[in-house]
C-alpha cells in the first residue's frame, strides 16, 4: 500500500532564518521563538508539512539541491515584492504552457523553489 506524502524535509544551516522564511511563504507570519526548535521545526500546511532539519551544510558553491518545492498562487500581483520582503531572490519566470506562469526564486540559503500561477 502506498500512503500519501505527509512531509518534505529540508536540511538547513540557519534554523531561525529558514523557519521564518518558510512560515512566511506558507502561512504569512513569523514563528515565535517557542515554535522554533534548533534541530527540527515543522511548518504546517493542509495535506503536507515542510520539516526543517538542522545539520544541512553546503560543501561547495556547486552543491546540488536535493529537492525543489513548488507552490501555487492564484495570481502574480505583488508576488515578486512579497518574496523579496520575506527574504527570497527572484530568479526567472516562464510560461511553459498556456495559462500557467512559473516563477522561480531562491530561498535565503540558495535553494530554488517555484510558484505556479494559474
Amino acid at each position: 500500500m502506498i500512503n500519501p506524502v505527509c512531509r518534505v524535509i529540508i536540511f538547513v544551516e540557519d534554523m531561525p532564518l529558514m523557519a521564518n522564511f518558510y512560515s512566511n511563504l506558507i502561512n504569512g507570519r513569523d514563528l515565535t521563538t517557542e515554535e522554533i526548535n534548533e534541530h527540527w521545526t515543522e511548518i504546517a500546511n493542509p495535506g503536507l508539512s515542510i520539516a526543517l532539519h538542522s545539520g544541512g551544510k553546503k560543501t561547495s558553491e556547486a552543491k546540488l539541491q536535493d529537492i525543489k518545492l513548488c507552490f501555487h498562487a492564484p495570481n502574480s500581483t505583488g508576488l515578486d515584492e512579497t518574496m523579496r520582503r520575506i527574504g527570497a531572490s527572484v530568479v526567472s519566470e516562464r510560461l511553459p504552457v498556456d495559462g500557467v506562469l512559473v516563477k522561480d526564486f531562491l530561498d535565503p540559503e540558495g535553494n530554488e523553489f517555484s510558484i505556479e500561477v494559474y
